[in-house]
């Protein structure tokens, strides 16, 4: 027999006499094993996990279980590795065999990041940004930065109410991590114009200036007639990026005896205008739409006095907030002809009355009608 620690020999039988020579002894050194599971933290699948220590390697299949065999005693250290995963490694020491030698593997992260801005202010704050089922809020600074995603395809998406983007989104590839991904938002407006009727389009001022209350060339004032129309062409135009409606309400003042209508060409709009709102028609991007308002002065309106509309536009019927507006008035025109006014003779000059008021055939207070006696 022959024997050693950590090696096993083949025993030899011998019969003596003579003597014998050559009975020889070959040594092999003992081995062991190592064996766990591996578990991977995002899916049950725990095949392809390469699993290696003491220059020898296995390969996991679905169920994660490997064994290592082979190994001479001594210490190892055992590492488990496949592309996207993270391990801990495991120190060892072998004889006897080494079982639970457990891994769990955590799926690799990368980010994706940029910088939202828009084009009507500073603060660019509150874009949601999204890919892959995770999102973010910019700051005020614009900046993002979605966390936690693994290697992969993903859309990259901003949106904030009122507003379009450029690109709408992006597709990345992230592993590694995708920096530079930026969006630029508009807000979506509509843009109120006016001029007076008789005027060129080239007359149409203002162009993406947006007031809730008009002042400069979203005023339109005019000097008419008794009976005589002022006509004021009002544009809306879509200043986003994408197709949509709007909707257009009127604010009339409340002087007496003028006439007012809206139009767009031959179809007369007053009574949307006047009510819950006139729905333009859907406006491709920088297209327009345009309304003829006509304010007529009847033959009683004073000299002097004038009348004035407000067109307000709005995202849609729920919205309240004025996206822009802009006013249109007339004043008619001052002439100068005699005024005729009577009263008693024995009254005092406060009995005067209806001044201001002419009438080729006198009535009322135009009428003074006295009793008298004979001679």
């Amino acid at each position: 027999k022959a024997s050693k620690a950590e090696y096993t020999f083949t025993d030899q039988n011998v019969t003596l006499g003579p003597d014998k020579t050559g009975a020889d002894f070959t040594g092999m050194r003992a081995t062991y094993s190592i064996s766990g599971t591996v578990t991977l933290g995002d899916t049950a699948d725990a095949s392809g996990v390469k699993v290696e220590a003491g220059g020898k390697s296995v390969t996991t299949q679905a169920d994660g279980k490997y064994t290592l065999t082979g190994l001479v005693s001594g210490s190892y250290t055992v590492k488990a590795s496949k592309a996207e995963y993270t391990f801990t490694d495991q120190n060892v020491t072998l004889g006897p065999d080494k079982t639970g030698v457990n891994f769990t593997g955590t799926r690799i992260t990368y980010f994706t990041s940029g910088t939202v801005t828009l084009n009507d202010t500073n603060d660019a704050s509150g874009v949601k940004v999204e890919a892959g089922g995770k999102s973010v809020t910019t700051g005020a600074d614009g900046k993002y930065k979605i966390e936690g995603l693994v290697s992969g395809d993903y859309t990259v998406t901003p949106s904030k109410a009122e507003y379009t983007f450029d690109p709408v989104n992006k597709a990345v590839t992230v592993g590694p991590e995708q920096t530079g991904v930026n969006f630029t938002g508009t807000h979506i407006t509509p843009d109120l114009m006016i001029k007076a009727g008789s005027e060129p389009d080239s007359a149409f001022a203002a162009n993406d200036v947006y007031q809730s209350t008009p002042s400069g060339d979203q005023i339109e004032a005019q000097e008419v007639n008794p009976e005589t129309a002022a006509a004021c062409a009002v544009k809306v135009q879509n200043d986003g990026k994408v197709s949509r409606a709007f909707i257009l309400k009127a604010e009339e003042s409340l002087e007496a005896a003028w006439t007012i209508s809206y139009k767009i060409g031959q179809t007369d709009i007053s009574s949307q205008l006047r009510g819950s709102g006139y729905t333009t028609a859907t406006l491709e991007p920088d297209a327009s739409q345009t309304i003829v308002v006509e304010m007529k002065p009847g033959s009683d309106v004073i000299g002097g006095t004038g009348k004035h509309v407000l067109i307000k536009a709005y995202l849609d019927g729920s919205d309240t907030k004025v996206r822009d507006a802009v006013k249109a008035a007339a004043t008619v025109t001052v002439v100068n002809q005699p005024d005729a006014l009577i009263k008693s003779g024995s009254e005092p000059d406060s009995a005067y009355a209806v001044d201001n008021v002419y009438q080729a055939t006198p009535s009322g207070e135009q009428i003074e009608v006295k009793s008298v006696n004979p001679d």
